[in-house]
């Protein structure tokens, strides 16, 4: 069972991008304004042992104004003996044996600036503001708490008007049997119970741990060594209720009681539980994107990097935090101008967006980042540094490179085919036509328009068998190519002798996608041959009269 409830500051402190939000921006208001400036406990920062932020429940609690607040020492307002625990609280020496605490508690006596004294009840937490460590400190008021038992104490006569005029949840408990004995009327509004159910209840009924656990405690209060306590409650319907309790004992006619005041802390848990979810989902949504988020000051050191640094840059959190420079991990070729790009944007005060720039990795690994970022400026506008995210896009530069080669072949391949002296053509796996070259068009006079959707056998004069058709079919779908020669139609009823070859055209699996046919017109070629032929046969004749001519005149 946890001794302290979890407090504003713990919530801060876990989600450490609303942490930032909330310490530097311009008007709080935008980011917690009704749970800082509406809130009924106060909230400092001390840094340095001086106030360096507040609220107005602070200035109330101190007496005095923002003004007069904000730079003042706390040794104004601490005992000696006070100042040394606050060093504690710094320094992180408090509550060492509660590993798993995340808040520590103490009461605080002061003399407030407008002279009156008052008691705190001071949570902190260690946190870090403006690149330093703080401490981000709840107090809530217990002076009236304290009032109530001095009277108590002092007259049991006046006990049912302090118990009812109280204004807060108060329960008065016997602290032998657990008995509760009575419950003023905002206890009664917050249970839900009927008083004269909840009179014959045991506290045990009410608190959800276990017996052992709540009898623990209670001798925790009869002895005196403890005060504070964080509790879950079940209401009449049922609903949990996340409180802190604060008890103390009063003696009424002879017989101990507890006299315990309820504090409802659901808002505040729920809160949690909310911060952590979403800081959750940051820190999940960073690592599955390979996001590196980053803080840095205003000569550009790192001031926070997370985690993601480590496993795309391959460095460490402490190897990078105020021991190296955004331009640090810059190649160096071009690290003197990407610095001057960075260092005009910051002196603008302007944001960046979409910045690519390389960065070497731990390895020597090039890799390419986009970079994100947004001044934080302090209250006067001055600027202490930029809050931003670096995302790797290595592989999708590696993508769009490989994609822009890809293209460019095409767009080669493309133009060759047009500027080709050879007829191509294109089918699909039914050999229907689906793409035709300009030299197809002028040596068919076919348009692509007249061919495109229609049979590749159209093509093919009738004055060739239709085994010769049947032929290239069945080797192609067999994964070959088909070479050979046949006559072809052309659009004005004339006839070609053509040189074909027909191949399938696979995919990366081998398999078949489309047939590419090329064919070439080798009629005026034929006619040559032909000719020549012709030629060297008349020619041949010729030297074989003229050879016989001469042989009969030497007889």
């Amino acid at each position: 069972m946890q001794d302290t409830a979890p407090s504003y500051e713990q919530l801060i402190k876990e989600n450490e991008s609303l942490k930032n939000q909330l310490f530097d921006s311009k008007d709080l208001k935008t980011v917690f304004g009704h749970i800082l400036f509406h809130a009924e406990d106060a909230f400092l920062i001390i840094q340095d042992h001086v106030f360096v932020k507040c609220n107005q429940a602070a200035e109330l609690f101190l007496g005095g104004t923002h003004s007069q607040i904000i730079g003042k020492p706390i040794k104004e307002f601490c005992t000696k003996d006070q100042l040394f625990t606050f060093d504690l609280a710094q320094e992180a020496k408090l509550n060492k044996s509660a590993a798993d605490q995340e808040s520590n508690l103490f009461e605080w006596k002061i003399k407030s600036l407008d002279g009156n004294e008052k008691i705190g009840r001071v949570r902190y937490t260690q946190i870090y503001f403006k690149s330093k460590i703080a401490l981000f400190c709840s107090i809530s008021e217990i002076a009236i708490q304290k009032e109530v038992i001095t009277n108590l104490l002092k007259s049991d006569l006046t006990y049912e008007s302090i118990f009812e005029s109280d204004g807060k949840i108060n329960l008065l408990i016997d602290a032998e049997t657990g008995e509760i004995c009575n419950a003023n009327k905002t206890a009664i509004e917050f249970y839900g119970f009927p008083i004269e159910v909840f009179l014959k209840k045991r506290i045990y009924e009410i608190n959800i741990a276990t017996v052992k656990e709540v009898e623990y405690e209670m001798l925790q209060v009869k002895n005196n060594i403890k005060k504070f306590f964080s509790f879950n409650h079940r209401i009449a319907s049922g609903e949990i209720k996340n409180v802190e309790v604060y008890s103390n004992t009063i003696e009424i006619k002879n017989k101990i009681f507890f006299f315990s005041t309820i504090i409802d802390i659901t808002p505040n848990v729920e809160l949690k539980k909310e911060l952590r979810k979403n800081e959750e989902r940051f820190s999940q949504i960073a690592t599955h994107s390979e996001t590196i988020i980053w803080e840095v000051d205003t000569n550009g050191k790192y001031t926070y990097v997370n985690s993601v640094a480590n496993l795309v840059w391959g460095i460490k959190q402490d190897q990078i935090i105020n021991k190296l420079h955004f331009y640090d991990l810059h190649p160096d070729q071009g690290r003197e101008e990407f610095k001057k790009v960075v260092f005009d944007v910051f002196e603008k005060k302007l944001s960046f967006e979409r910045l690519i720039n390389p960065k070497v990795t731990a390895s020597g690994k090039k890799i390419w980042v986009e970079s994100n970022a947004y001044p934080i400026l302090d209250d006067a506008q001055n600027l202490i540094g930029y809050r931003g995210s670096d995302v790797d896009i290595t592989a999708q530069r590696e993508s769009e490179k490989e994609i822009k080669f890809q293209n460019d072949q095409i767009r080669i391949l493309s133009e060759a085919i047009k500027q080709s002296p050879l007829s191509i053509l294109v089918s699909d796996l039914d050999h229907i036509i689906t793409f035709a070259n300009p030299t197809f068009e002028y040596e068919t006079g076919y348009s692509q328009k007249d061919v495109i959707g229609k049979p590749l056998r159209m093509l093919i004069s009738d004055k060739e068998d239709d085994s010769v058709y049947k032929n290239i079919l069945d080797t192609v779908l067999k994964g070959n190519q088909w070479a050979g020669e046949l006559i072809a139609k052309n659009k004005n009823e004339t006839y070609s002798l053509v040189e074909l070859q027909v191949a399938p055209i696979k995919n990366e699996n081998n398999i078949a996608i489309s047939y590419l046919t090329i064919s070439q017109n080798i009629t005026k070629r034929k006619e040559s041959e032909l000719k020549i032929w012709e030629l060297n046969t008349s020619l041949e004749l010729k030297i074989k009269e003229r050879t016989a001519q001469l042989e009969k005149t030497n007889i």
